[in-house]
């Protein structure tokens, strides 16, 4: 049975357990850096009165995705992954242990060679794609001609019916 609940006796645990998931990705936070995590990734929750929602509701897979880019400084400040603009999608990926990175997805049936991304700092790797037909696209990125990787920084995500996960990205 399930019971809808709100106020800070159903946040509070809820909230913790975004920070006990933020703090396992980057050990190294800080009280303020938690707390400016948590803001960056609420969004406000229509039609609740703006006095009553404090920063809105914390999408937690940004929160820890944002955690990690803070342990990883490259990434700081970087627009998160998939980022979408009138030209198209840029994907970025951090893994400082893989020497190739593609992107493949849904937007060409997943039919290689996939999207080549560039190495553009250390372990930070940026794939480009002009903007596919309207609509929405799963994707992931293939490491070393080898593994298959949902994207880290998307907690927009699907089963893709092997067990594993998709990324999922709205044009």
């Amino acid at each position: 049975h399930y019971h809808h609940v709100d106020g800070t006796s159903g946040a509070a645990p809820l909230t913790a357990s975004v920070v006990a998931c933020m703090l396992e990705a980057n050990p190294a936070l800080t009280p303020a850096l938690v707390r400016r995590v948590l803001v960056a990734a609420a969004r406000p929750v229509p039609g609740a009165p703006p006095e009553r929602q404090g920063a809105g509701a914390i999408n937690a897979g940004q929160a820890v995705g944002l955690a990690r880019r803070q342990r990883e400084g490259a990434q700081t400040g970087m627009e998160m992954s998939p980022h979408v603009t009138a030209d198209g999608v840029t994907f970025i990926l951090h893994d400082t242990d893989v020497r190739h990175v593609r992107v493949f997805g849904s937007w060409d049936a997943w039919r290689p060679p996939g999207i080549s991304a560039r190495l553009i700092g250390p372990g930070l790797w940026r794939a480009e794609l002009t903007m596919p037909a309207a609509g929405r696209h799963t994707y992931k990125f293939l490491l070393d001609q080898t593994w298959w990787l949902a994207d880290p920084d998307n907690p927009k995500k699907e089963p893709d019916g092997t067990g594993g996960l998709n990324s999922i990205v709205i044009v």
